[in-house]
């Protein structure tokens, strides 16, 4: 079955997404930018894929579900969101590795964990989140300053979007 593209696109640095004509995204999702959305992809309700200065690529058959926020980042150099399963900032997966459903994938080698293992916490935060993403020292020992720091980050990469344009409706 081959569904129109839908959702909610809006041009954003020159760049408009793309949805395979297999694809669905719902009505009320919104993409951003260089995203681009593959063959049976499906991308629900809610959901905001957001490519800001980098890009986002839904592959073939993957299900991004409702509400989920997926936003790529150019502030640390680029880091765009590949998605096939949850996989965490820094972490490369080989050729034709599977990640497992409730699983998530963190590090280079990859390490699988449960959504419901006690080392998981500990597991992510040595991934160096902050640092990754916005590029502010996760070390800092003022928690509070490393938060403010990121919202200064995320509120300038925001402010790109004054020039966004919401395109018209696909095929």
């Amino acid at each position: 079955m081959t569904t129109a593209a839908q959702g909610i696109r809006i041009r954003h640095r020159g760049r408009e997404p793309q949805v395979h004509p297999s694809a669905y995204v719902a009505p009320t999702a919104t993409l951003v930018g260089d995203v681009r959305v593959g063959p049976r992809a499906r991308v629900m309700y809610g959901a905001v894929l957001d490519a800001e200065g980098s890009r986002v690529e839904i592959g073939e058959a993957a299900s991004i579900c409702e509400n989920a926020v997926l936003r790529a980042s150019a502030v640390a150099g680029d880091q765009p969101v590949v998605v096939g399963a949850l996989v965490h900032a820094r972490t490369v997966l080989p050729d034709e590795f599977f990640v497992p459903p409730h699983t998530v994938a963190l590090h280079t080698p990859v390490r699988l964990l449960a959504a419901g293992d006690p080392g998981l916490a500990e597991a992510v935060a040595r991934v160096g989140f902050a640092q990754v993403a916005f590029g502010v020292d996760a070390g800092a020992a003022d928690r509070l300053s490393r938060y403010e720091r990121v919202a200064e980050v995320r509120a300038a990469e925001f402010a790109a979007h004054a020039d966004d344009g919401v395109l018209e409706p696909g095929p």
